[in-house]
């Protein structure tokens, strides 16, 4: 049926020029998780009239291929003055849960799009379970119905970081055979570059929560939608393939049956098998703790502007394009972020791109106020800016500016700032010269992390602990252990203290400051752009495919339908300023290592061992989340 067949008038969100948003709910379903009483939830929203469900393209009613055709027609209807205004109910829902394996490439591009446009108000939500739990309930759900009659148990069929896996490739294990092959190799295979894409879709996610904690999240749901509030039922309902089955409320009895009475360790067999799936649930509380202490309203941070090269029409509507001009870009880094490598990705693209010059380094507001002079009258060009502090500008910077920021997960910065600086000999003077000092370099650090005084004053507090009076970063970074070690450059990344402009300290407060207050410019929030060094690791392709994009757009480098002309090229030169950078730049520096990570497996498992203590603290962890939340969204 068409969206005015069905239910009842209801108000809806007023805009502008007084037509509607349509509020649209997106519900990545991945199986156990809790998207069976999401679909309640849902199921209760349509009889109620306050919502219409929205049924798959294909086989299945679940499915992730969306009836765009209904999305379009009421956006039109709600955005255009000219259409009559249907008697429809509140808001469109979606449950996305099956044949949704191409969900990341084809559907969730046009999602993200739809944030773009006044006439939708758009939330993707999706549910995280704790591993342990996760693991028990798919085995009684389906590994143990299914292969319980060959004498199999929870460790022969359990597969490797399943939601981690469908949430980046979808239900490919369509009958969920788990470790068995051939899809056992499958879920094997996933790795860190995997988990990284992972976080990536993560990133794209509106509202992201845990199992345990879907009665608020759902709560939460309604209100930022502008629903009225719904029963939710219990959260780990009896599912009609396996009934009594389920994983009950109390684990204590299936751990008995299943795993104690079998001579199973399961605890230990679900570590390893959950190793990313467990990082991605610390994510997801971190992602919902941020949420749920935030004002209704802003539980979704604003996405930081549309697609980044224009698009053709489709579907009945037009992603903004803009507007034409003698456009400049900034390659903004930090200290570890990319230091070498933005100058000469700026250079090889200036290169490249016809009429646009590389205009060098700006240094000297580095880690003061920015005053240096911005203007728009000069010719196109890219810039570099190291580690200034935006937030102290006495005037905004120019409309006319794009700024891409290359930064780096917490976590990973943390530990490449604390393995930098204690090589021996160390690569910066500045860590004999210097000494640590717990307080905020600015106030607008803690201010922008949104940070109590309370938080304020324990942050100080625990790094004050791990200082010696009168002695410097070298003597902190050679004697004390390495997880205090690293704890003391985790706080001072984000303190800063009272230096010198030369002491690199206190960027990632800085960096959450900038973005704060370049998000403040209207102009600017369509005009920003990340490049996460992390991706630039993991996924180089993707990673200068994604700046290419941004800088085709910044220079207007489109033919005349709005595509993108250079973009193949561009990645290609882009990406050869990499191999420039690491085969000149970086051996340049004989007295340490620029790149202080490594490939070997040893390195590996130190380096997530570190990252897991980081997510874990109990300061850092909360901050670190905060700060990225500021940069994902």
């Amino acid at each position: 049926g068409r969206l005015g067949d069905r239910g009842r008038t209801q108000p809806m969100l007023p805009l502008a020029n007084e037509r509607s948003q349509v509020p649209l709910w997106f519900h990545r379903h991945v199986h156990k998780t809790g998207g069976t009483t999401v679909r309640g939830i849902m199921a209760s929203l349509r009889k109620r009239g306050d919502a219409i469900v929205q049924r798959g393209l294909g086989s299945g009613s679940w499915s992730c291929k969306i009836d765009w055709g209904h999305v379009d027609e009421a956006l039109e209807r709600a955005h255009n003055a000219s259409l009559p205004r249907p008697a429809s109910p509140r808001a469109l829902v979606f449950e996305l849960h099956e044949a949704c394996t191409g969900w990341v490439s084809q559907e969730l591009p046009r999602i993200t799009e739809l944030r773009t446009l006044p006439s939708a108000r758009v939330f993707l939500t999706t549910l995280v379970r704790s591993p342990f739990s996760h693991s028990l309930s798919a085995w009684m759900w389906d590994g143990k119905p299914s292969f319980g009659r060959f004498n199999r148990t929870i460790d022969y069929w359990l597969p490797y970081n399943m939601q981690s896996n469908q949430l980046l490739y979808g239900d490919f294990d369509r009958f969920m055979m788990g470790n068995k092959e051939p899809m056992g190799k499958r879920y094997r295979h996933f790795g860190e570059a995997e988990f990284n894409r992972t976080l990536d879709v993560v990133r794209r996610f509106d509202l992201v929560c845990t199992t345990e904690e879907l009665a608020p999240c759902m709560e939460r749901l309604l209100q930022e939608l502008g629903l009225p509030f719904v029963r939710i039922g219990h959260a780990a309902p009896a599912h009609g393939r396996m009934g009594a089955g389920t994983l009950p409320a109390d684990e204590s009895k299936v751990v008995q049956e299943e795993c104690t009475a079998k001579g199973l360790d399961c605890a230990a067999i679900v570590a390893e098998r959950t190793r990313y799936d467990a990082r991605l649930y610390a994510h997801a509380l971190g992602l919902w703790s941020v949420a749920r202490a935030a004002p209704v309203g802003i539980a979704r941070l604003p996405p930081i502007g549309p697609p980044l090269v224009a698009e053709r029409r489709t579907g009945g509507t037009v992603a903004p394009t803009l507007p034409l001009g003698n456009h400049r870009v900034a390659f903004l880094h930090y200290h570890k972020t990319g230091h070498d490598l933005s100058p000469l990705l700026a250079k090889r693209a200036s290169r490249f791109l016809d009429g646009v010059q590389f205009s060098g380094r700006v240094s000297e507001n580095k880690r003061s106020a920015f005053s240096h002079p911005l203007n728009c009258h000069s010719a196109k060009d890219i810039q570099v800016w190291t580690a200034p502090d935006i937030a102290l500008r006495t005037s905004p910077v120019p409309s006319c500016y794009f700024v891409v920021q290359f930064i780096r997960d917490p976590s990973d910065w943390a530990i490449s700032y604390y393995d930098y600086h204690r090589q021996v000999p160390t690569p910066e003077v500045w860590v004999k010269r210097h000494q640590p000092n717990c307080s905020f370099a600015q106030q607008q650090y803690p201010e922008a992390l949104g940070l109590d005084a309370e938080t304020v004053h324990q942050l100080m507090t625990a790094c004050t602990a791990l200082v010696s009076p009168g002695k410097s970063y070298w003597w902190h970074l050679n004697t004390l252990p390495e997880a205090e070690g690293l704890r003391l450059m985790a706080y001072m990344n984000i303190l800063g203290g009272q230096c010198d402009d030369d002491a690199a300290a206190g960027d990632l407060g800085r960096a959450a400051a900038n973005v704060v207050a370049l998000k403040s410019q209207d102009t600017m929030r369509h005009r920003m752009a990340n490049v996460w060094m992390d991706e630039v690791l993991t996924d180089l392709d993707g990673a200068m495919r994604e700046l290419a994009a941004f800088l085709v757009n910044a220079f207007d480098r489109r033919d005349d339908e709005g595509s993108d002309a250079h973009g193949p090229t561009l990645v290609q030169q882009l990406r050869a300023a990499l191999v420039d950078a690491e085969t000149t730049r970086f051996e340049a520096k004989a007295g340490g290592a620029h790149i202080t990570s490594s490939n070997s497996t040893a390195a590996k498992d130190r380096k997530a061992r570190l990252v897991a203590s980081l997510q874990a603290d109990l300061l850092l962890g909360p901050v670190h989340r905060r700060w990225r939340l500021l940069f994902d969204r």
